[in-house]
């Protein structure tokens, strides 16, 4: 499981996946990806537009088709899921910190995507009340 928040550690740790790593690393992100937003978009050199954060709501990899996935929004009413797909990735690249991951995924023509993932305000503003909870509370709100 992959957990993100926000500290004050400023390590970073950078990692080229091996194609048969692409689809657990990605599951293990949206298994512990509640809370977080995720913006997407296309470097061409030294420029990155990326779009604006969204929830997430998939990430995937799928060999047999050779594609990844990132589905994004459709969170609240009237708002809708929005997905993107990569085609014959060749290469994945993470950089991770405590705060945010980016991951590269070059396809086979040469385009890289970035993907970059936080924690949503929403999200850190909730677990900091939580945390200022006693105990008990929260562990009655945590029972299934």
């Amino acid at each position: 499981m992959l957990l993100m928040r926000r500290t004050p550690d400023k390590a970073t740790r950078q990692l080229r996946l091996d194609p048969t790593e692409w689809g657990p690393y990605l599951k293990g992100v949206i298994s512990g990806g509640d809370g977080l937003v995720v913006s997407v978009g296309v470097s061409r050199g030294a420029q990155l537009g990326l779009g604006a954060a969204r929830p997430l709501r998939t990430l995937a990899y799928d060999p047999v088709r050779d594609v990844l996935e990132v589905g994004v929004g459709g969170s609240q009413p009237g708002q809708p899921l929005l997905r993107y797909f990569v085609a014959a990735p060749r290469a994945i690249s993470v950089r991770e910190s405590a705060n945010e991951h980016e991951i590269m995924v070059e396809d086979g023509g040469g385009t890289r995507t970035v993907i970059r993932l936080r924690v949503s305000r929403e999200s850190e503003t909730r677990a900091s009340a939580r945390a200022a909870l006693p105990s008990r509370l929260a562990l009655r709100d945590a029972a299934p």
